[in-house]
Order: C-alpha cells, then structure tokens, then sequence
C-alpha cells in the first residue's frame, strides 16, 4: 500500500526516535520505533498492529527531561510487506 504524501495537510520529516504508545487502561505500553514526524502525526513503526481509531497516548523520551506525550488515534495500521512489523499513521 503506497502512502500519497499530496493528501497531507503538513510536511513530514524522518526522525528515527524510540516511542511508547498506551491504550486507554492497558499498563503495558506498545513499544513503537517513530519513522517520520510532522505537525498533524507521525508514523510508527510495531511489533503488534495498532487499533484503528482507538484513543492512544504517544510517549516520546527525551535523555534525562520528562517524556514529550501527544493523544490522537491511529488512522490507518498495515503489515510492512514480508516483515514481522506494522506501520501505522497516528494523527494528533
């Protein structure tokens, strides 16, 4: 599945950075690696495949300051083609 970048409303730029994403009562975090990041989501890349349209909480760390949270949902979650690994676009 091809992503067209025409249909964005903003810029998005690769920054390869470790990321938490929480569902609302889970304690356990899915660990996501962040691909790209732009002013209205990022694209995540999992393990496990991200609910659509759920509420989430994105945790990004920041060396030794307190984590950069962002809330949105998940727009749009697929296999990345023979791999073991989903990539999902979280929206803000």
């Amino acid at each position: 599945m091809q992503q067209n970048s025409d249909l964005r409303l903003y810029a998005r730029f690769e920054h390869v950075e470790c990321a938490m994403v929480y569902e609302q009562g889970d304690a356990e975090p899915h660990r996501a690696m962040l691909v790209d990041i732009g002013l209205g989501g990022v694209q995540l890349k999992t393990k496990q495949a991200l609910p659509i349209g759920t509420p989430l909480t994105l945790q990004l760390g920041q060396d030794d300051k307190a984590p950069l949270v962002a809330t949105g949902h998940v727009r749009y979650c697929y296999p990345e083609g023979d791999e073991d690994f989903y990539i999902s676009g979280f929206k803000f």
